[in-house]
């Protein structure tokens, strides 16, 4: 039973997670936790087989050989299921594997070679735990990395840093190339207060590889992972030794555990890995499994995923933020980090923090394609540019939380991005389809140029430099601000130093080979022509209406429209006719409590009387809050839009679909 289960359970189990340590980062995993899964995964099963064994003996002794013999079946049936699997589906698969068991358990009681294999195969369990524990990318997560720095007492102050997910300069500036303060007024404000560095450029596409570039000032590698023993030179092991340090991952574990505690939050643990094996297990034991390996998939979108139960009186901030928030209560010599999935998708925020549910991440996407659907895709970056306000509310918190404990104009506040993410119908969205290599301009400058500023002790009044500057260059640019020389000779440069020379920017292309994370290629682009295009999907050419209250909701079609009652609307002459339609959200609408943190402002109908293309416009008790037009996707016609809070009361709301004639 232990040598089968070790083939069947054991090694399919530590071979996929051996090779996904940032599930058990994302389950907020101890060492304890990673070496409880592995002797779980090799003991668990074959002991509770033979504890049912045990217990069938002491009611009849001669039927514990018949049930001994039918685990033997099932287990090499569960092998063969997995190994079969490429070749065969469906019911085929079930019954030769079935039939293998069977075969197998008659040659055990016919032949002692058979029972001499499987005793000397009850070596391989041990093994395979040993190399998922000494070996497997995961056991990076055992290992323990020394400080390296000390900074001087003269150099040092509170450093805060936060770094944004899947935020592209374009979405918070105007075509003029500055920040929109109407949209955007925290990260207007720390313009106003730092060094603003706007020709920035990322040197990843995927966060794996772009967050420790950040933090160590090197350039990505192959078979690297975000984890400190990939990357024991980095900013919290450069601090570490002289400054307390607290940090909030949300995906890596950049600091060292001997450096930082684990993530407060419950994020499971081991019993949530047990879990996450079950699924792993049901998934390559199904005749006809889903299209993704539930291991497999991206653990940075499923982390985003995290629903936050919030009050009104709390729904400011998300509980990752909180938890950052709530330690900027010490202005002493303390490096305060924050990497928060926003305003990556799933896209769920407004910008005053209220959360509504949608599908996730958006209508229009295909894994890391956006569909040919151009109403769909404005509905997605509307969406997009709803949660960067939230963002603008978080960074907001954190300036003000400093002023309140007095060290807002002693710090060293630095805020970036590690990559951006593009929205083009029909075009990639972060170029993580390797398949596709036809990445245009558009998708390349969208991805590469993002925010980066940083503001000095003491600094009041900001400066704007277009150098160029890449996002390895920040850890330089803090030690600079320090005054620290770096133990290590980094691929990045001071953004405070001597200019670089060139006309040419880049990122590395990430991909993925087994096990292992690769750099990928690198995708060049002329830096004149990839800022261009910056100004040109600048957020005013998407929300024009400045000065407008209004201005977050006027997306087009039919902008003019929106925030007028119905009743005016039609006075004035314009066509509108109330189409027939289906509401997903209509019971939600039906039962609002705002004190909740939560209302249904993302409005999903199928509409049988449009058409695709069709204009439409929402309205919410009698008042239009969106224009829209009708898409197709197989399904039937359907409209889809998002309105404000505030066209919500608490109770029953009405809301309805007009197409525009």
């Amino acid at each position: 039973l232990f040598a089968l289960s070790g083939f069947a359970i054991a090694q399919p189990l530590l071979d996929v997670f051996g090779k996904a340590p940032d599930r058990f980062v994302f389950r907020g995993a101890t060492s304890r936790d990673i070496w409880a899964f592995a002797l779980l995964a090799i003991f668990a099963v074959p002991v509770v087989l033979w504890l049912v064994e045990l217990g069938v003996q002491a009611v009849d002794g001669r039927a514990r050989r018949g049930i001994h013999l039918g685990f033997i079946g099932l287990l090499v049936a569960a092998f063969a299921t997995q190994a079969l699997r490429p070749l065969v589906s469906g019911p085929v698969l079930i019954a030769i594997a079935l039939t293998v068991g069977v075969l197998v358990a008659a040659l055990y009681v016919r032949s002692q070679g058979v029972q001499l294999w499987l005793s000397v195969c009850a070596a391989a369990p041990p093994v395979f735990a040993a190399l998922f524990l000494l070996a497997s990318p995961t056991s990076q997560l055992l290992a323990e990395t020394n400080t390296l720095g000390v900074v001087p007492e003269s150099s040092r102050a509170p450093v805060v840093m936060i770094v944004f997910d899947e935020l592209p300069l374009a979405s918070l500036i105007d075509a003029d190339g500055t920040i929109d303060a109407e949209l955007f007024p925290n990260f207007a404000a720390l313009a106003d207060d730092s060094h603003w560095f706007r020709n920035t450029t990322t040197v990843s596409n995927f966060t794996w590889n772009a967050l420790p570039a950040i933090v160590t000032g090197m350039l990505p590698k192959d078979g690297e992972s975000p984890l400190a023993d990939s990357h024991p030179k980095n900013i919290f092991t450069l601090l570490g030794g002289s400054m307390d340090l607290k940090v909030t991952e949300s995906i890596s574990r950049l600091c060292p555990v001997s450096l930082c505690a684990l993530d407060s939050r419950d994020r499971g643990g081991l019993s949530a890995l047990v879990n996450d094996a079950r699924h792993v297990m049901r998934y390559r034991l199904a005749p006809n499994p889903p299209p993704e390996d539930p291991v497999a998939g991206n653990v940075e979108d499923e982390a985003a995923k995290e629903p936050e139960k919030l009050s009104a009186e709390e729904r400011k901030v998300d509980g990752r933020s909180q938890q950052f928030l709530d330690g900027l209560d010490d202005g002493s010599d303390t490096l305060h980090f924050l990497h928060v999935l926003l305003p990556h998708v799933p896209f769920r925020y407004l910008p005053d923090g209220f959360q509504y549910e949608g599908p996730s991440p958006d209508l229009a996407r295909d894994s890391d394609n956006w569909l040919d659907q151009p109403a769909l895709l404005d509905l997605g970056r509307h969406r997009h540019l709803l949660q960067l306000g939230y963002a603008d509310e978080v960074l907001g918190q954190t300036m003000q939380a400093m002023k309140d404990n007095g060290f807002y104009d002693d710090a060293v506040l630095t805020v970036v991005a590690d990559h951006g993410v593009s929205f083009l119908p029909g075009e990639e969205i972060r170029a993580l389809d390797n398949s596709r290599t036809d990445i245009s301009d558009e998708v390349k400058s969208d991805i590469m140029w993002v925010p980066f500023f940083v503001k000095e002790p003491g600094q009041t009044e900001g400066t704007v430099s277009d150098a160029d500057v890449r996002t390895i260059d920040v850890l330089p640019t803090i030690a600079d601000v320090l005054n620290l020389t770096l133990s290590w000779e980094t691929d990045g440069q001071s953004a405070l130093g001597p200019e670089r020379t060139g006309e040419i920017k880049g990122f590395h292309r990430s991909d993925k080979a087994g096990d292992q994370f690769l750099a990928g290629p690198l995708e060049q682009l002329d830096a004149d022509r990839g800022y261009e295009i910056v100004l040109d999907h600048a957020v005013d050419r998407f929300l024009p209406a400045i000065g407008d209250p209004l201005r977050w909701w006027k997306t087009e079609p039919d902008a003019d429209l929106v925030g007028r009652p119905l009743d005016e609307i039609i006075g004035t002459g314009t066509a509108l006719t109330r189409t027939a339609s289906s509401l997903a959200a209509s019971s939600k609408a039906d039962d609002v409590d705002l004190s909740s943190g939560f209302v249904p402002s993302l409005v999903l109908a199928s509409t049988p009387h449009l058409q695709a293309g069709d204009e439409a416009v929402v309205s919410v008790n009698g008042t239009v809050w969106a224009g829209t037009k009708a898409y197709d996707l197989g399904d039937g016609p359907s409209v889809a839009a998002i309105v404000p809070r505030e066209a919500f009361a608490d109770g029953a709301n009405e809301v309805e679909i007009y197409a525009v004639n």
